[in-house]
């Protein structure tokens, strides 16, 4: 179950320095406090992490999670993220998983990572949950979903701010997608997403239902076109992805890809439908007077072929 710990949208503290102001200025002038003011809030990023655990899982240093993930994360967020952003980690795993369901790991993960972390259990089944990972977050009030690996490790520093800023540089804001160079892989395509909240005002679910788990990277790096989808440079951010460490717990279904392009074409009307009805909304050419959503939305019409993970 979800930990009732959930520190969501938490409010953004004063800095040390604007206190202290704050304070001298009180004792000298004696102004009275202003009620009517509010610290604008943090914005929420949730990093989604499906976990199945291994075998040779026996104590919390075995996971992944614990030694590759979450440090990571943790030392790739700069002071200025912290202060921007409410960084928490949704980890999802399978009912019935010994190994996550014991209250030891928890309580390790608590006591030795500074970020918090929170639990979904799910029913077992062949399918990556991603989606119900995503949906738990966006429900919980989430603005960035970050969808990772658990057996994936974090570079450098300042990723976060980049990855916000890119997003909320598209036309209109936050709809697309960003990710980060990964080397190992399909390098091609986004193997790591991040995405605005929008995505899920856009679509039911965060991955077309269709696909278990293959060919979900191939959906996400073609659905918003070229112009609203980027993959960050290396020193903006990468990621490394373990799977030589870890070895891979799914299996592919090749004969998914051959539903790719008809769930492109879906997907893409359904974009076009959510801005055709945000146009509506603002009673205004939207569309029609904007040279970036002109380009977007001809854009969408275009279905590339992918080449497949």
């Amino acid at each position: 179950m979800l930990s009732t710990k959930l520190g969501l949208r938490a409010i953004v503290s004063l800095s040390v320095s604007f206190m202290l102001l704050a304070q001298v200025t009180l004792l000298i002038f004696g102004e009275a406090h202003d009620e009517n003011f509010h610290p604008e809030p943090r914005q929420f990023v949730a990093v989604v992490v499906p976990s199945r655990s291994q075998d040779t899982w026996h104590e919390p240093q075995d996971a992944s999670l614990v030694n590759s993930l979450l440090p990571s994360l943790s030392r790739s967020l700069t002071d200025q993220d912290i202060e921007h952003f409410s960084v928490e980690v949704l980890v999802v795993f399978d009912m019935g998983d010994e190994f996550w369901e014991a209250n030891g790991i928890k309580k390790h993960i608590e006591q030795n990572v500074y970020l918090p972390v929170h639990f979904l259990s799910v029913a077992k089944s062949t399918r990556v949950p991603f989606n119900e990972g995503c949906r738990a977050a966006y429900e919980l009030g989430a603005d960035y979903i970050v969808r990772v690996n658990d057996d994936t490790q974090f570079t450098g520093k300042g990723w976060l701010s980049t990855a916000v800023e890119v997003l909320n540089d598209f036309v209109p804001a936050g709809m697309g997608v960003v990710g980060p160079t990964c080397k190992q892989g399909n390098t091609e395509i986004l193997t790591h997403d991040m995405v605005h909240r929008t995505h899920l005002d856009i679509f039911d679910d965060y991955y077309p239902v269709e696909f278990d788990n293959w060919y979900i990277d191939d959906w996400i790096t073609y659905v918003y076109g070229e112009s609203h989808t980027k993959q960050l440079q290396p020193e903006e951010w990468e990621v490394i992805h373990n799977t030589d460490t870890y070895g891979t717990r799914y299996t592919e279904d090749k004969s998914k890809s051959e539903l790719l392009p008809g769930i492109l074409i879906r997907s893409k009307q359904r974009i076009i439908d959510f801005l055709t009805i945000k146009e509506r909304k603002q009673q205004r050419p939207l569309i029609l007077t904007n040279t970036k959503l002109v380009n977007f939305h001809s854009n969408l019409r275009k279905v590339p072929t992918p080449k497949l993970s």
